[in-house]
């Protein structure tokens, strides 16, 4: 392979194993090639880290006799670890360390090394068959120092990886990938910056950093098991038998289930009022992800915010607030009109509210109301706000009014012109971003 940029594109020249060649033009390169990346080497983007001592096998088989399926089971002893991760369709991970080196690129174990480990150091009765690969690992743990090169982007184990402790490699990966997705096809379209790429490494290498520190501490703390004393073993089962709030909360950290982009430089907030100030007591911060939420109640169908979520589009939530006033109404419906006329390819808008009692016979709500009879969406919501989800389920603005110049507080500069009319004798020009790159209020009401 070979990897040629423009200004404007990327040329690839992709060598086949029987010796052709394809050239291949693209706007775009993502490098999704694992480990050993290629298009990580061709753009000479170092790969800093180590690798581990302990050599490991691996091996993906079905299993007989075997545990609870909804665990992971681990077993430690003196002779060694032994790990049996639950697969799709019956199957099991089965990784375990090794006392003995061998040459991972000339050798493989056999089914046979696997059923003596298993036999040795795990449960008596496990029957192991139908191996679909068997492998020879040693662990890395390594970032590399850039995500992207001009056009072309790493994602997944091409730009981290890390011991499989855990099993957060896939979810990190698919991550990556949702996140510079949406963005790039914001850009690719013209509908943002080229500058709003930035933030996928700024949102994204964080979390990357946090999976190589927790899955090396787990690591090391197994690894360590068959050389501590008997207090010591003892010490280390106290620690990890925790208070059940302790353990999900650990659960969640380790599924990311609670990961967040709290500090990104394209999510944000505003608060105020039309008399005062005002401030959130509840709901998803900028950077956190929206929770699901149900029964809401959309087109007569009973539904969650997930599946309203579903889809590439941002979702815009607003809030009339506690008390229900018409004038809210009025205000809400002016701003989604004015964003609908600038942006209805890129948002879905939504109101919200506790019945349909609470909304006015006159509101302009064009089949785009959410019924939220058990208030779990809507956030303690006192006073009219609005929400502005992104495609990847995070909150990416919120404000406490919902108007149009409390979006115009948003201004980073250098998007592109949209006219907004927010009531007949007032009109918003401005390059409006709505935090994640579609367009950006540039200041000044005209």
């Amino acid at each position: 392979m070979a990897i040629s940029g423009r200004p404007d594109a990327v040329s690839a020249t992709i060598r086949r194993g029987n010796g052709s060649e394809e050239v291949v033009e693209t706007p775009w390169l993502i490098g999704c090639d694992g480990a050993h990346s290629r298009v990580r080497h061709l753009n000479h983007i170092h790969f800093p880290g180590n690798e581990e001592p302990h050599q490991y096998c691996l091996a993906d088989v079905l299993m007989e006799g075997a545990p609870a399926r909804d665990e992971i089971h681990a077993f430690m002893g003196d002779r060694g670890l032994l790990f049996f991760f639950p697969l799709p369709n019956g199957r099991w991970l089965i990784a375990a360390d090794l006392p003995t080196q061998h040459d991972a690129v000339k050798e493989q174990p056999s089914l046979q090394d696997v059923r003596a480990i298993v036999s040795e150091r795990g449960p008596a009765g496990i029957r192991i068959s139908d191996p679909r690969w068997l492998a020879y690992f040693r662990i890395n743990y390594r970032a590399a120092r850039h995500y992207r090169h001009e056009r072309i982007f790493l994602a997944g184990d091409a730009v981290h990886i890390h011991s499989p402790m855990g099993g957060q490699g896939m979810n990190t990966g698919i991550q990556d990938a949702y996140n510079l997705a949406w963005k790039l096809a914001l850009v690719h379209r013209g509908r943002a910056p080229a500058s709003l790429l930035d933030s996928y490494e700024k949102e994204r290498r964080p979390v990357a950093e946090d999976v190589l520190t927790t899955t090396k501490m787990l690591t090391d703390r197994f690894e360590a098991f068959s050389h501590l004393s008997p207090e010591q073993r003892e010490q280390l089962y106290l620690n990890m038998v925790v208070p059940p709030e302790v353990a999900k909360r650990m659960a969640r950290h380790l599924e990311q289930l609670d990961l967040n982009y709290t500090k990104s430089p394209i999510c944000h907030q505003h608060e105020g009022s039309h008399f005062g100030k005002t401030r959130f007591t509840a709901g998803p911060r900028p950077g956190e992800e929206a929770p699901d939420a149900k029964p809401l109640l959309h087109d007569n169908r009973s539904t969650t915010l997930f599946e309203l979520l579903r889809g590439p589009k941002h979702d815009l939530l607003l809030f009339p607030g506690a008390d229900h006033e018409a004038r809210s109404w009025h205000r809400l419906a002016e701003l989604a009109q004015s964003v609908e006329s600038g942006l209805d390819d890129l948002i879905n808008i939504y109101f919200v509210a506790i019945d349909a009692g609470s909304v006015p016979s006159n509101a302009k709500v064009n089949g785009r109301l959410i019924l939220d009879p058990e208030r779990s969406l809507h956030y303690r919501a006192e006073t009219e706000c609005m929400y502005l989800i992104r495609p990847d389920g995070y909150v990416g603005y919120r404000s406490e009014p919902a108007t149009a110049s409390a979006l115009s507080r948003l201004s980073r500069a250098y998007f592109f012109e949209v006219t907004f009319v927010l009531s007949k004798s007032l009109v918003c020009t401005s390059g409006f971003e709505f935090l994640s790159g579609h367009n950006q209020i540039r200041h000044g009401v005209s």
